[in-house]
């Protein structure tokens, strides 16, 4: 019986330390790309909402990656009032020589109602 537990012990051992061996990389790597953006200028972030479910739902985590343009239907993460916000482009708006971007949740009904500047953009 002692040896039974033994192995047990020893099997349970050997899958945790493969599932930390495993998982601490990627966890490292998600924890550096949420506050900056060194690794092939790519960002992390936690979605907070259901907005754009069920294709991202809430909790889930999104790296985004700098493109050279966008256009409709593009996912985005931008800072609204110091919060992230990840949503579809519905709409490129030119205003005064300026490029803006309409956007909506997948899963919301209506567009947001501010128009987002390319500045804004943390990518997808």
């Amino acid at each position: 019986m002692k040896k039974i537990i033994y192995i047990l012990k020893e099997s349970v051992k050997t899958v945790l330390n493969i599932l930390v061996i495993a998982i601490l990389p990627l966890v490292v790597f998600t924890l550096i790309t949420s506050k900056v953006d060194l690794i092939a200028q790519m960002r992390s972030f936690v979605v907070l909402t259901g907005s754009m479910s069920p294709l991202i739902p809430a909790g889930a985590v999104v790296f985004s990656q700098s493109q050279p343009s966008y256009q409709y239907n593009d996912i985005i993460t931008f800072d609204q009032g110091g919060v992230n916000i990840t949503h579809r482009i519905k709409e490129v708006v030119i205003e005064n020589n300026e490029t803006l971007y309409r956007t909506q949740g997948d899963a919301n009904n209506t567009e947001d109602s501010t128009l987002v500047p390319q500045k804004a953009f943390y990518w997808l």
